[in-house]
């Protein structure tokens, strides 16, 4: 990056920087820290490491920039920074071995850095090195040395390096190694503050996918069988109704057969006097009903034939009767 003192560039003056009192657990869910040997920290988030390595394969050989956004916070156990993304130059000239600024394109960067993170500040600047490790080399703390606040970051990226990061922080760019464990304090873990921060609401029992399989079986055999049943009894309801409509038919069948051998008695009917109306018929066989036989002193009795057969089935049926 270009050293900005060698372009004639001047400070127009010093602005504080805000800081949040915030203990550190409750920002740091998912985050790598770095911690300086005076005790300063710097939590970065997992993510935002891996898409920086990203940045350094996508843009290999050359180098990248990008400007640092997070967040000052300050507790009884001193200040430390958390940081919240980077924001890329576009418009950075990089080389397998340099990235530079203009003027232009870094008020462009800082001006999009604060419009994405409206809540954080800028908090360092970074850049990615290609198979050369993670240090900073002498232009580097050159750069460092214009970021003058003692929380202030220079970070370096290389994605063909096991250390894959280094985080240096002051003007005089002090290291800030990497704790083992991403833990807080001497021998806090985060893992502990992560679960407290992400606790599950608690949620009713669930059965085994097996159980309820078989309840769904159970269920859906229990509901075919009560169909079947209404279905029984309505059928039986049917029939009964049939039953009874069929028994007053064949009432009717025998009062109209009384009726025709008594006008024969009487002399007043002949054997078309019998014959049964077809609405009166009943709709399925009738039951076989007992020859009936009237004669008068001196004749031969003549056995009567069944309702609606012929002649020839009727003596058949008289001669089955006959004693």
């Amino acid at each position: 990056m270009r050293d900005l003192t060698d372009t004639g560039f001047e400070a127009l003056g010093v602005t504080e920087e805000p800081v949040t009192r915030v203990a550190r657990e409750l920002l740091r869910a998912g985050y790598r820290t770095h911690r300086a040997p005076d005790g300063f920290e710097v939590a970065i988030p997992e993510a935002l490491v891996g898409r920086a390595l990203r940045w350094g394969r996508e843009s290999a050989p050359n180098e990248w920039y990008g400007l640092v956004v997070g967040v000052v916070g300050r507790d009884e156990r001193g200040s430390h920074v958390v940081v919240h993304g980077i924001v890329l130059d576009e418009d950075a000239v990089t080389t397998p071995g340099s990235a530079e600024t203009t003027h232009a394109s870094e008020w462009r960067t800082r001006r999009l850095a604060r419009a994405q993170y409206p809540d954080c500040v800028i908090v360092g600047w970074a850049h990615g090195h290609h198979r050369v490790g993670v240090h900073f080399s002498g232009r580097d703390r050159q750069n460092q040395r214009s970021w003058t606040q003692a929380h202030h970051l220079g970070l370096v990226f290389d994605p063909w390096d096991d250390a894959e990061l280094a985080v240096y922080r002051g003007p005089d760019s002090e290291l800030a190694p990497r704790v083992a464990g991403g833990g807080a304090g001497d021998d806090t873990s985060f893992s502990a503050v992560t679960c407290a921060l992400q606790r599950p609401k608690a949620r009713r029992p669930r059965l085994p996918s097996g159980v309820l399989h078989r309840f769904a079986a159970l269920a859906g055999t229990s509901l075919v069988t009560v169909a079947l049943v209404a279905l029984c009894l309505a059928g039986g309801r049917r029939t009964e109704a049939q039953v009874a409509r069929m028994e007053r038919r064949l009432s009717d069948h025998e009062r109209l057969i009384l009726r025709g051998l008594s006008r024969l008695d009487d002399g007043r009917g002949d054997i078309g006097a019998l014959a049964v109306p077809t609405s009166a018929a009943p709709t399925c066989p009738a039951p076989s009903l007992p020859s009936i036989s009237r004669s008068t002193p001196g004749s031969t009795a003549t056995p009567m034939a069944e309702p609606g057969a012929s002649s020839e089935s009727g003596s058949r049926s008289a001669r089955r009767g006959a004693p």
